[in-house]
């Protein structure tokens, strides 16, 4: 009997675990990230003249108008817009119905998060998290063992009528014995353990502040911003041109940016539209549905790659067109803030740990320097970095870090697993969520005296990573 309960542990885990969890959590509505199918895109092209059209904060505000940009960084698989007015036309346009688009944005972002939801690795990624913050004592044979002690004896029954009615006392009997009360307590206790972590992700996620959307809406109509399902890009001036190495390549400089916990991607627009303006292209990860920068939960080396690749893709074609002789390279260095960071850590070291750095086909590449904002003591999501002897590391840290704070005593134990060229800045009077622009539910703004304005830790969270990715 052990032996096919251990079977049939994955199972169990995809289908009772997941279910329950999602009929008992009233999960809130996830924010609409842009993103058309494939057949959008070709009804977008035949009847917008070969331009598409994406909604910035899911409404569309002008059907005449399209969006697009630069031509150095679009490539026609990417998704992505720019203002134009259809004028001059001389072919009829057909218009697509707001209310269709809406429906379609709506539509297909639930299936995906739902999809995302039921996958088993996600849920394996959410009991790790849980296991490591709190110390759940989640095991899945013991609920496995718990389920399976409960169904067989009434899958004994074949006739679905009579487990129906339980017309038979011994049915009876056979509920409250206890062989099936041990069962009860071992599936109640296994729950239980899981169901603070999933109420903290349905209840506790944070809202991004108005002042980010915009950021990111006047982005776009400068050509400056673009957004895809995965990820938002934040490009740099036109007027900046990239480095020349020693062989004479094209170098790019990118920043991947991962955020933190709970945290939507979107609401770090304003501090990331700032480091773009300085030259670099800037790609913010996007962690749907569970904004959980985990590597069982969307920044794995495998997806993260499949980013780099489209990001590299598009850059080094457009840069290298009327320039033959000169091969592109984009540079992509890792940062994070909070639990980004921590996943930040862990690809710097699986990338720099593989033989496969730089490809000819991406033509893309991982610098030797890393960076993390905000980063508090939790051990248990960090990565030992003290075996790379070239790394690089900045932390940028605010002075009244009240999670920093809380985590001191473990605070050497994670200074341990840096690497020995390390570099600390604090920002005196700055927060934990004076990084980004966004807030959380039932925040105590009593507790603000002394902290810095947002604005002015952005500015200078900036400013000091600008100098350590030029020196």
């Amino acid at each position: 009997m052990r032996r096919s309960i251990t079977i049939i542990t994955p199972r169990s885990l995809a289908v009772t675990i997941a279910y329950v969890a999602l009929l008992a959590t009233a999960w809130k509505p996830q924010q609409r990230s842009l993103h058309l199918s494939k057949e959008y895109h070709k009804r977008c092209r035949g009847g917008f003249g070969g331009e598409t059209i994406e909604d910035l904060d899911g409404d569309i505000q002008n059907e005449e108008s399209t969006f697009a940009l630069p031509s150095l960084f679009v490539n026609n698989n990417v998704t992505a817009t720019t203002i134009r007015r259809n004028e001059n036309r001389h072919k009829k346009v057909t218009k697509v119905s707001t209310f269709h688009i809406i429906d379609l944005f709506k539509i297909q972002r639930c299936i995906l998060n739902v999809m995302l939801l039921l996958s088993p690795k996600t849920w394996w990624g959410v009991l790790e998290v849980q296991n490591m913050v709190s110390g759940s004592a989640f095991s899945i044979e013991t609920l496995s063992e718990g389920i399976w002690g409960f169904l067989l004896p009434l899958l004994a029954l074949w006739n679905c009528k009579e487990l129906l009615s339980a017309s038979e006392p011994w049915l009876q009997l056979c509920l409250v014995s206890p062989w099936f009360m041990a069962c009860y307590h071992c599936i109640a206790t296994q729950l239980l353990a899981v169901w603070p972590g999933l109420w903290l992700y349905a209840t506790g996620r944070a809202t991004a502040l108005p002042s980010a959307n915009t950021c990111f809406n006047e982005r776009v109509q400068m050509q400056r911003a673009y957004r895809t399902q995965r990820y938002d890009v934040y490009l740099p001036p036109q007027t900046s041109e990239p480095l020349v190495d020693a062989k004479g390549n094209r170098v790019q400089q990118a920043l991947l940016f991962f955020p933190g916990a709970l945290v939507p991607h979107f609401a770090y627009s304003e501090v990331l539209s700032q480091l773009s303006d300085a030259g670099f292209v800037v790609v913010v990860v996007s962690v749907e549905p569970l904004r959980l920068a985990y590597h069982r939960l969307g920044t794995d080396q495998g997806s993260i790659k499949r980013i780099m690749n489209q990001i590299a893709t598009n850059i080094t074609r457009r840069s290298s067109r009327g320039d033959k002789q000169s091969h592109g390279v984009v540079k992509f260095t890792l940062m994070g803030h909070s639990m980004g960071s921590f996943a930040a850590m862990r690809l710097f070291d699986e990338f720099h740990n593989s033989t496969d750095e730089t490809t000819a086909k991406t033509s893309f590449c991982i610098s030797h320097k890393l960076i993390l904002w905000g980063v508090a003591a939790f051990v248990p999501f960090a990565t030992n970095l003290t075996h790379h002897n070239n790394a690089e590391l900045l932390i940028v840290q605010g002075s009244n870090d009240h999670i920093r704070d809380m985590m001191q005593s473990c605070n050497a134990a994670l200074q341990a697993l840096f690497p020995s060229q390390t570099t600390v800045q604090t920002i005196d009077g700055g927060t934990h969520d004076g990084f980004g622009s966004y807030t959380f539910p039932n925040t105590n703004k009593s507790s603000t005296n002394g902290d810095m304005d947002r604005t002015l830790q952005q500015k200078d969270a900036c400013r000091l990573t600008t100098n350590f990715l030029r020196s």
